[in-house]
């Protein structure tokens, strides 16, 4: 609850990600689409004095030595992050601006997609003209990632009355149309104004 007069700002997404600085604020902007310190705190087995360090503004992150580096995390650390923000490898080293050299220690162990893939398989993105609903919500603008050649495996994102849902494949209705199984979302691309 937050305290009378005192409100909670919005952090914003970077536009572009190059510096640590811009690494902090999109990691910081990440925790909060994903349900805040606490909740990404609790899902990624870190504390939340250990992620509130991690998404300091810069300023804040120069002047404490007790702030941390998300270059600098375990393996551990990275794939319990990940799996909190729903992200996958891919995806954490491009919005998070991973340096190449860093990229086999942000290569988790999870099953692919999320994870590091073993076996090529087909994939699609597309870009949501509506809310996705069921047991995934995402609003319309963000990016939807689908395997259409598997019809089978749970979740399955599927199209009946006009509307997107992401169900296990036994509960879609026998007039649904699956698309594919459901990989993962992505926040809509920041928008650049010149």
């Amino acid at each position: 609850m937050q305290r009378a007069g005192k409100q909670k700002s919005k952090i914003e997404r970077p536009a572009n990600v190059k510096t640590d600085a811009e690494r902090r604020q999109m990691l910081a902007w990440l925790v909060q689409e994903n349900g805040g310190i606490v909740e990404v705190a609790f899902n990624s087995g870190m504390s939340r004095v250990h992620l509130n360090r991690l998404t300091r503004p810069a300023e804040d992150a120069n002047q404490d030595k007790a702030t941390s580096s998300i270059l600098k995390l375990t393996p551990e650390a990275i794939e319990g992050l990940l799996t909190a923000l729903n992200m996958s490898d891919t995806q954490a080293q491009t919005l998070l601006a991973i340096p190449p050299e860093l990229h086999k220690r942000w290569t988790t162990k999870r099953p692919w997609p999320m994870g590091h893939v073993e076996s090529p398989r087909t994939s699609i993105d597309f870009t949501l003209e509506q809310p996705l609903m069921g047991h995934v919500f995402a609003p319309e603008g963000y990016v939807v990632s689908l395997d259409p050649k598997d019809l089978t495996t749970s979740p399955q994102v599927a199209e009946f009355s006009g509307q997107l849902y992401v169900l296990p494949p036994e509960i879609l209705p026998i007039q649904s149309v699956k698309r594919g199984r459901f990989l993962g979302i992505l926040p809509p691309p920041a928008i650049s104004v010149h």
